[in-house]
């Protein structure tokens, strides 16, 4: 199969080889693979460092026993030299041994010249992986940048929730009126779960973890939704439903408090024309329930909070990216793509999973399972 495509893809090629007829198969096979292939032939340690030294290339293809190279040699000073360019041998004489040699050493791959059919589909996956490591180093790098944004940005916040604070505090000995005051309450509560959440991105940022307790759930589900009661356009409806009695959770109440909040705020986004919004919290006991987003399976006796919303769903083909970072379905400038992300994450570490299940102009179900605390004992 051409791995290229119709078009073809410009390949360049560090060859180390001392047979020309060689270089020019290669040269062949991979055009054959849909290659517009560019080929520096090498075949002394000298020659291989001054090309390395001068020119940039997507694959390194190496003999493996030369007159005046060995192949070994060769990847040992490309890993020195070059370690991002992916190094694959192709040779007629490397053995078993050598081949397993050359794999822990840092080569990509081996093909035996006996079979040089194999040579094109075997650059075309080594590309792909190599593209593949780029883009999660890339990823990882962007992560760690927001990261480090995070905590000059949180130091800020602290400052300014500080003073809506102490605001709030003297505007409340002047209120009379019964409205009023609970108005200024549930800012207060915010500002106060804002400072938490700030002191949380700070700590993220210095590698410490939030502190975990048992607790109820229901406190939790109760304040988000009289945050979104608030929040809320007169056009979307809020229903909550609890168990009586939900078991407890060993997590952080900020942390839990940001997925739930997260959710419902995604949920009322995904509804601008209106609808209806339930968070409901029910006790289920799994067995051997596998998790969509991980392999091994769930088992005992969880809390499960399912958000559900009845708007605009999400695409199969976004479906399965939502807790990317930085991935989202959102209009530019109306999400950075870190809300689901971080959700999921903040559930991972409470021992958790996220399940999604969404259906376009038929609304979403997120459903966050949380394992009940050792003892199972529940909160009335």
């Amino acid at each position: 199969m051409n791995v290229a495509g119709v078009l073809k893809v410009p390949l360049r090629v560090l060859q180390v080889e001392d047979n020309l007829a060689h270089v020019e198969m290669v040269r062949e096979l991979l055009g054959t693979e849909g290659f517009e292939v560019r080929v520096r032939r090498v075949e002394t340690a000298r020659e291989l460092e001054q090309a390395l030294t001068e020119g940039n290339y997507d694959v390194i293809v190496s003999d493996c026993t030369m007159p005046a190279f060995h192949g070994l040699a060769a990847l040992e000073l490309a890993r020195q030299r070059r370690p991002d360019i992916p190094f694959v041998f192709y040779s007629g004489t490397i053995g078993e041994e050598a081949a397993v040699e050359s794999l822990k050493r840092g080569a990509m791959d081996f093909v035996p010249k006996g079979r040089p059919e194999k040579l094109g589909p075997t650059i075309g996956r080594v590309l792909r992986e190599r593209r593949l490591d780029r883009e999660r180093s890339l990823q990882q790098q962007r992560v760690q940048a927001v990261g480090t944004l995070s905590a000059g940005v949180a130091h800020a916040l602290n400052h300014i929730l500080t003073s809506v604070l102490i605001g709030a505090e003297q505007l409340g000995e002047r209120l009379s009126d019964e409205s009023d005051r609970r108005t200024l309450e549930l800012m207060q509560a915010s500002a106060r779960r804002g400072s938490e959440i700030v002191r949380q991105v700070l700590d993220f940022a210095r590698g410490t973890g939030a502190e975990k307790a048992v607790l109820d759930i229901k406190p939790l589900v109760e304040e988000v939704s009289g945050l979104m009661r608030e929040l809320l356009p007169p056009s979307i409806q809020i229903q909550t439903r609890m168990t009586r009695e939900l078991y407890r959770v060993e997590g952080n109440a900020t942390e839990l408090y940001q997925v739930l909040l997260n959710l419902s705020v995604n949920a009322r986004d995904a509804m601008p024309a209106g609808g209806q919004l339930l968070i409901e919290a029910t006790n289920v006991v799994l067995e051997a329930r596998p998790a969509s987003q991980e392999r091994q399976p769930r088992m005992g006796p969880h809390v499960v909070v399912v958000v559900k919303d009845t708007g605009m769903g999400i695409a199969p083909e976004a479906l399965g990216r939502i807790f990317e970072p930085f991935f989202t379905t959102k209009a530019v400038g109306q999400g950075a793509g870190l809300g689901l992300a971080t959700a999921a994450e903040v559930v991972k570490r409470h021992g958790g999973f996220i399940e999604v299940t969404s259906h376009v102009g038929q609304g979403s179900v997120f459903e966050v399972y949380l394992p009940a605390a050792t003892g199972m004992d529940s909160a009335s």
